[in-house]
């Protein structure tokens, strides 16, 4: 199911979801306003909806140590201090 999100626009609609505005045009405000949001693209419900639009921008964080990809600076932060701090002498700050 995942990018037929616009053709089913109708259908979330239909289902109380509210289509935002402006730049939240990315994202269904859910129908119980439970600050709840659906992502447009992948069909996710989300909290927040600036960190998730994060993922689907081409830039990425790389863990220097193994290679991971991270969508956000900050879970690369938490990967690096969680499973590589002790290799570095400090702390790595990308």
């Amino acid at each position: 199911k995942n990018n037929a999100a616009f053709s089913e626009d109708s259908d979330f609609v239909n289902q109380g979801y509210e289509l935002m505005p402006g730049y939240d045009f990315m994202f269904y405000k859910t129908p119980n306003n439970e600050g709840l949001y659906l992502c447009r693209i992948c069909l996710k419900t989300v909290t927040n909806k600036w960190h998730h639009m994060r993922c689907h921008k081409p830039e990425n964080a790389v863990c220097p140590f193994c290679f991971q990809v991270f969508t956000r600076k900050d879970k690369l932060k938490s990967h690096i201090k969680t499973k590589h701090y002790a290799r570095s002498s400090e702390p790595f700050m990308p």
